[in-house]
């Protein structure tokens, strides 16, 4: 979800939801697996899709950071 949606708000209580867990639980495991809290983890997708923009669409960065939230 956060892959596909990475230009919205994270609100991890909804993704806990969608994977049938606490939030706490939701947090916990999903640093055991990413080795990043699911806002870093958002945070390094947007960095990531700008920096494609950039390269790919020769976006300007204020443009590309627009983009990606």
């Amino acid at each position: 979800m956060i892959n596909q949606q990475y230009d919205r708000p994270l609100v991890i209580e909804q993704l806990a939801k969608s994977v049938n867990m606490s939030t706490s639980a939701f947090h916990k495991h999903f640093k055991l697996v990413t080795t990043l809290s699911p806002l870093q983890y958002q945070k390094t997708v947007r960095l990531q899709v700008a920096r494609r923009l950039m390269l790919k669409e020769t976006l300007p960065a204020s443009d590309a950071t627009f983009r990606v939230g």
